[in-house]
């Protein structure tokens, strides 16, 4: 991995590790666990929008975690010979 896209990946997890995201953490968990109504929607629209919300708050709740496997996706396909570099 090219020492930018390292450099940039360990700010957004050094980012993730404070107090502040942790708050922020809290708060998109409590939306998640007040939108976790799918089944109960009255259309099919509504339905998969609901899911929507709820697959893009998970993905910030869990932002860290994602941005890991990212990078470790990036090391294999490098590592694989796949891609030269990849940028953000």
């Amino acid at each position: 991995m090219e020492a930018d896209t390292q450099r940039r990946y360990e700010e957004m997890l050094t980012t993730l590790e404070t107090v502040g995201w942790a708050f922020i953490r809290e708060r998109l968990s409590e939306t998640a666990e007040s939108q976790d109504k799918v089944l109960n929607m009255d259309s099919w629209d509504n339905t998969c929008r609901a899911q929507g919300r709820l697959f893009t708050l998970h993905q910030m709740i869990n932002l860290s975690d994602v941005l890991k496997e990212e990078m470790r996706m990036i090391e294999e396909l490098e590592q694989e010979g796949e891609v030269d570099s990849l940028e953000l």
